[in-house]
């Protein structure tokens, strides 16, 4: 089991690629729910502009003492909305959060721990494409 998050492609991206015409979109992460009309090319990796795999319970452990460690008393965001369960799927952080968690990420941009290095790098890509898609990072 691993804990993974992606971001969904916004109508208007998927749209220089497909007729979404006939689709519905999940109003809440940004999903496009594929009707019999949508063109047979597309799959489900067609809908997603970034999807990121943060490791294993273990790893996702690893990481929340770690990263507790480095913020000691304060409660970290990073912790509160990625590491608290090494599997929480279908949950989603909206962009309220982002720059908050960008804030955050700038803290351990020069960790010793390259695993934290990993995280905070692929936690950012999620923040850069859910800005640019206009949706939701979403637990997958």
């Amino acid at each position: 089991m691993s804990l993974s998050a992606a971001v969904y492609k916004s109508k208007k991206s998927l749209e220089k690629q497909f007729n979404l015409s006939d689709c519905e979109i999940d109003a809440d992460t940004g999903e496009v729910i594929a009707s019999k009309a949508l063109n047979q090319n597309f799959d489900y990796e067609d809908s997603i502009a970034i999807c990121v795999d943060f490791g294993n319970i273990a790893h996702i452990k690893f990481l929340s003492d770690t990263i507790a460690e480095k913020f000691g008393d304060r409660e970290s965001i990073l912790e509160k909305l990625f590491l608290y369960s090494g599997g929480h799927f279908g949950d989603m952080i909206e962009n309220s959060y982002f720059d908050k968690i960008l804030e955050e990420l700038n803290m351990l941009r020069d960790s010793e721990i390259i695993e934290v290095r990993d995280f905070s790098t692929q936690v950012r890509s999620l923040v850069k494409a859910a800005i640019k898609e206009g949706n939701p990072i979403v637990f997958i």
